[in-house]
């Protein structure tokens, strides 16, 4: 997952984005165009450990990073398993979608990223961090319009813009540690799936985000 390279760049400015399965990412940067970008409905996955300062502190910055990259290339094979796409990380956060950048039924999507989600808590109960400390984290996923293109030309990107990314960050904000935290748009596809089992929120409010109702999901013992 994520992007790795630019392939080329010729006369006519033509370029390509592969990750590190080789799958072709954007096309066609005519001289003096912009990559054309397109509007899909997406699945989206934040994922974010808890207590990463504390954690960082207690590690030191060499074990720490060698941490994450063993976690999060389990995390990428996940990702792949699931036909999903890792857009990118960004310190201990990690983001997910399904449906960009090769477009999927939405509730497909939605399906295969409440999967990988539950995949990945599930592998992190058993995960250790330097000295045997337990990692813990939060996870938020939702399912929404998300435009997506290819930004730049020197170390060019594949990115996700709208006010759906920025949802699903305050649904993960919003989860509790070792939970994965639904929007009520995911949650209305994914409800009637058989190996998906819903927690509906307590009446105490835990769960609530401010633009919609939420539920949290969560892999069975």
């Amino acid at each position: 997952g994520g992007l790795s390279t630019s392939v080329h760049d010729t006369s006519g400015r033509d370029m390509s984005l592969i990750d590190n399965t080789g799958h072709v990412i954007g096309l066609n940067r005519a001289a003096g165009s912009m990559y054309e970008p397109s509007m899909n409905q997406v699945a989206l996955l934040m994922f974010d450990l808890v207590g990463f300062t504390k954690l960082s502190q207690a590690i030191g910055p060499h074990k720490l990073v060698m941490m994450l990259d063993e976690l999060y290339d389990m995390f990428d094979k996940m990702v792949e398993r699931r036909g999903a796409y890792k857009v990118e990380t960004i310190g201990d956060a990690f983001l997910v979608c399904c449906g960009a950048p090769d477009p999927r039924p939405a509730a497909d999507a939605a399906v295969r990223v409440t999967k990988c989600a539950l995949d990945m808590m599930q592998r992190l109960r058993t995960f250790k961090a330097p000295g045997g400390r337990a990692l813990q984290a939060r996870v938020g996923i939702h399912v929404g319009p998300v435009l997506s293109g290819v930004i730049g030309t020197q170390m060019p990107r594949y990115q996700l813009f709208g006010p759906q990314v920025d949802y699903v960050m305050e649904v993960e904000s919003t989860s509790l540690p070792n939970r994965v935290h639904a929007s009520a748009e995911l949650l209305d596809v994914v409800r009637d799936v058989p190996d998906i089992t819903i927690d509906e929120r307590l009446p105490d409010g835990t769960g609530f985000v401010s633009r919609n109702r939420a539920a949290r999901l969560y892999t069975p013992w």
